[in-house]
């Protein structure tokens, strides 16, 4: 007798944890904290010359951390289809032109002599199956 499934419970695998990769922004160095004592407008200006140049430094560590996450996933995929054994469609191609250089190809002499072969036998049970038929014919002539 089947046991009632209980509430709330799965057969669904948990779920695995997602690694978070924190990009570390390195402040940069202008002229104005080398100076002694920056004019305030000047001071203001610098300011926003660091955010900006601060939120593109981000923006491209975001790119590049996107890009890395995109490669590891292809590599991930890559290596489950490798365990699958499953192959790219590239890959096929390739493996499918290494098959054809390793085939020895028959000479024109050798194809004619076997699809002479070939012809000849159909011909012959050919024959066979219509002696057959023309038999089976005439006795049922003779039944009916």
């Amino acid at each position: 007798m089947a046991q009632p499934r209980r509430k709330g419970k799965s057969k669904q695998k948990p779920k695995k944890p997602v690694k978070v990769v924190e990009a570390e922004a390195k402040p940069v160095e202008t002229e104005v904290a080398n100076e002694q004592q920056p004019q305030p407008e000047m001071a203001d200006e610098a300011k926003v010359v660091d955010e900006k140049e601060l939120k593109q430094q981000a923006k491209e560590k975001a790119k590049q951390d996107k890009k890395l996450a995109k490669e590891k996933e292809a590599k991930k995929k890559q290596e489950a289809r490798e365990r699958a054994g499953k192959e790219t469609f590239k890959q096929k191609v390739k493996g499918t032109a290494s098959e054809l250089k390793k085939v020895s190809w028959p000479s024109f002499k050798e194809t004619m002599k076997k699809t002479g072969i070939v012809i000849g036998i159909v011909l012959f049970f050919g024959l066979v199956l219509f002696a057959f038929d023309y038999l089976l014919h005439f006795l049922n002539g003779l039944l009916f």
